[in-house]
């Protein structure tokens, strides 16, 4: 992939009821390919926390997009398919431009990224006490 041009990426948002009044499950599926090369996740769904480490869980499909377009996406389209529950599963497709894979997942942490975040600080600050205490 060239990172200097631009291409558009995509990212499909389902929400499925889960027979509890008002309770839905929210996932992302960004597609194979990169779920691995940018998020390393094999299962192609991916899961976001906050600044703190905490899992981002997202009760309605809303909260879900406005997630999205702060990281630039906009919709493209939505519709419902059925499911064998004879509950409908609603798709919303978002895009984002992006230059490079760095700028596709711009203001997203996964929970694994958290923990190698928190693993190279811890290292960082160790190696930095050790420099002080050898001064």
């Amino acid at each position: 992939q060239n990172d200097n041009v631009n291409r558009k990426y995509y990212c499909e948002i389902k929400c499925y009821e889960k027979g509890v009044k008002s309770s839905y499950k929210v996932t992302f599926e960004f597609g194979e390919t990169i779920s691995k090369e940018v998020w390393d996740y094999r299962n192609r769904k991916v899961a976001f926390v906050n600044e703190k480490g905490k899992t981002v869980k997202f009760k309605t499909m809303v909260d879900a997009a406005n997630f999205l377009s702060q990281g630039g996406w906009e919709l493209e389209q939505s519709y419902s398919s059925p499911h064998h529950s004879k509950k409908n599963i609603k798709h919303w497709v978002f895009s984002k431009e992006a230059g490079s894979l760095d700028d596709l997942k711009a203001g997203f942490i996964t929970k694994k990224e958290y923990k190698q975040m928190k693993k190279a600080a811890k290292a960082a600050a160790a190696e930095e006490l050790l420099n002080q205490t050898e001064e």
